[in-house]
């Protein structure tokens, strides 16, 4: 997760949240940072902006929630 630190705020938040959440309750914690300063930086130089075949193979291995570049976002929360 790229972000800075009121998005790791945010997300300390939502966890101590969910501690005490109803079972299968759904909490949303959104993250408002594209991350491309910390992707901008020489730590980050050497690596491709596309995926790897190796990277889309475990994209791809979980069917409930997918990034695929060039297709719609999977993201399928229930419970079955």
């Amino acid at each position: 997760i790229l972000t800075g630190i009121s998005g790791g705020a945010t997300m300390y938040s939502a966890l101590e949240i969910a501690k005490t959440a109803p079972e299968n309750s759904i909490i949303l914690a959104m993250l408002p940072d594209t991350g491309e300063r910390y992707l901008s930086t020489p730590l980050y130089s050497d690596i491709p902006p596309d995926m790897s075949e190796a990277e889309l193979e475990i994209a791809m291995s979980t069917p409930s929630f997918q990034l695929i570049p060039g297709k719609p976002p999977v993201l399928d929360v229930s419970t079955k």
